[in-house]
């Protein structure tokens, strides 16, 4: 299940941020799910499809990167 909210625009980027009900365990469901967050970042102007990019952020304690744009 995916749970989407508004995106917003800063420096020429859009960003979509989204949201992900998965379950914990696929083999078995009933152990309960966890919420996967993802954000989508694109260039305003840019209606190409494009394949996605998976960026896994560093571990516990770090600061997530932010996107710049020039």
């Amino acid at each position: 299940m995916t749970v989407n909210t508004a995106s917003f625009i800063d420096s020429g980027l859009r960003f979509t941020p989204h949201n992900f009900i998965v379950p914990l365990d696929y083999q078995h469901p009933d152990k309960g799910n966890i919420n996967v967050f993802a954000r989508e970042v694109s260039l305003v102007d840019d209606t190409a499809d494009k394949p996605w990019l998976v960026y896994f952020q560093g571990g516990p304690g770090f600061p997530s990167p932010r996107p710049e744009w020039q």
